[in-house]
């Protein structure tokens, strides 16, 4: 669930253990900016398929 500006996160399943330990909003450019956090972003969102509520369908992922 995105709130507040396109930069602020807030997701139950996306807290506390993904992103550190004070659950609450994320600046996303700041969580991305880090390479460990954005590839755990990605997968993320790849495990829960949360984009499919936007019709956004990723390709395969090439290892």
């Amino acid at each position: 669930m995105l709130r507040g500006t396109t930069n602020d996160i807030a997701h139950p399943a996306a807290i506390p253990t993904e992103f550190g330990a004070i659950p609450g909003r994320y600046n996303l450019r700041a969580v991305l900016n880090k390479r460990k956090a954005a590839a755990k972003a990605i997968r993320f969102i790849e495990q829960t398929g949360i984009l499919r509520q936007f019709r956004i369908e990723s390709p395969p992922r090439q290892s």
